[in-house]
């Protein structure tokens, strides 16, 4: 999955979260709680984190096992890490490392990283990495565009909801909001 993808479907999650925080009743007091603290724009930083980490190490270090573009930073290690830290922490810091922990999570399910347990579960299964073979990269990412539906589905998708949201944000005059806080 690329960009759009990552972004707009977890946007698109967390703003469903913050929506029904919003709507709920009685029974809806954490969740309100918890929505009306998630920051939006940490969500869509860290849908993307995975990727901002193992596609520096894969232009870093092409020729090694880290230079794959699947790494460490899409471990279910690195996500329990980040999310540990979090828990350990006060107030804003934490709220906003599990909140990019969560998004971290996600990204790794949009990945379908299951598909590669030597990496998810690294390093229970070793400490090598499976490869990914990036080749022209470039030219990978734009052939799956224009052919392969698991690639140009949940971009379209990622984009129709990054639209919708960007246009509630217009809507609604809320785009200093958003800018300041992260929610609507």
């Amino acid at each position: 999955m690329l960009f759009l993808g990552h972004v707009g479907i977890t946007l698109g999650a967390g703003w469903a979260f913050q929506a029904a925080g919003r709507r709920g009743g009685d029974g809806a007091r954490g969740l309100r709680a918890v929505g009306n603290r998630l920051d939006l724009r940490w969500l869509m930083a860290g849908s993307m984190l995975p990727d901002a980490i193992d596609k520096t190490l894969m232009l870093a270090f092409p020729a090694s096992a880290v230079g794959s573009g699947r790494t460490i930073a899409h471990s279910l290690l690195f996500v329990v890490v980040v999310l540990l830290v979090g828990l350990t922490l006060r107030s804003r810091a934490k709220a906003v490392l599990l909140t990019v922990g969560a998004a971290s999570l996600g990204h790794l399910a949009l990945d379908s990283m299951w598909n590669m347990p030597h990496t998810l579960l690294w390093p229970a299964l070793g400490w090598s990495f499976e490869p990914l073979h990036v080749g022209d990269f470039v030219g990978r990412i734009l052939h799956g565009l224009e052919t392969s539906p698991a690639v140009y589905i949940p971009e379209a998708l990622g984009a129709a909801i990054s639209l919708a949201f960007a246009a509630r944000l217009l809507l609604a005059r809320r785009v200093r909001r958003f800018l300041l806080a992260g929610s609507i």
